[in-house]
């Protein structure tokens, strides 16, 4: 993996209108980059509604909440730092 020994947390949140794909009105990204590499991220691109990626996997997530979303995030990231799947 690049730069293992480097970390990035990015988090950007903001309301958009409710709709299809963010039906709690929210745009989010959280990212955890080990140098250029995305390894745990949640987020609600645009047309792929709300998903969690671990690893080089991305799975659908069901969105309950900020304080969850960053719980779960938090939590990830802590998987990976113990080397767990």
């Amino acid at each position: 993996m690049t730069g293992r020994g480097t970390f990035y947390e990015f988090i950007k949140i903001g309301q958009v209108p409710k709709g299809n794909n963010r039906p709690h009105g929210l745009n989010y990204s959280f990212a955890y980059l080990s140098g250029t590499e995305r390894v745990v991220g949640y987020d609600n691109a645009e047309g792929n509604g709300d998903h969690r990626h671990f690893m080089d996997r991305e799975h659908p997530y069901k969105f309950q909440g900020l304080e969850k979303l960053w719980k779960n995030f938090k939590k990830d990231i802590q998987r990976f730092k113990e080397g767990k799947s």
